[in-house]
């Protein structure tokens, strides 16, 4: 383990394959966390921002039904044990810590292909997470 942060991260040039964040990108110094991103990242890695609170779904006139909020969730299957276990319940433990507001999420979980075309057919997902680059290009 390292201690660190976005901007300064504690590794070396092009020493990794992937950055993960989640739920914590609106805290970076964006100027200054994305070119240390870029400077650890190998050539062809990648970027991947969780960005849940980010993507609730807001009615129109601002109000909620029964102080609840329901989120669908299409994910690649790889990620159904980490997101059902502890991404999942924690973020709705904060949610109503900080907004005294209770989150239910309907998850499913399939190859990124397939996620990526119930999604282009329409399902009524407000959050996705894939697997293969040429998926959330699509």
């Amino acid at each position: 383990m390292r201690e660190g942060s976005a901007e300064a991260i504690p590794l070396d040039d092009e020493s990794v394959h992937a950055v993960t964040v989640a739920d914590a990108f609106h805290w970076f110094d964006h100027a200054r966390a994305l070119p240390e991103i870029a400077r650890v990242l190998e050539p062809g890695g990648g970027l991947a921002l969780l960005l849940l609170g980010a993507c609730l779904p807001k009615s129109p006139t601002g109000a909620r039904r029964g102080g609840e909020r329901e989120i669908t969730l299409y994910a690649f299957s790889v990620m159904k044990e980490a997101m059902d276990k502890g991404v999942l319940p924690g973020f709705a433990a904060k949610w109503k810590q900080e907004h005294g507001q209770e989150v239910k999420f309907t998850a499913s979980y399939a190859g990124s292909e397939t996620i990526t075309n119930q999604i282009l057919q329409g399902v009524g997902a407000q959050v996705g997470i894939f697997s293969i680059e040429r998926d959330v290009e699509r």
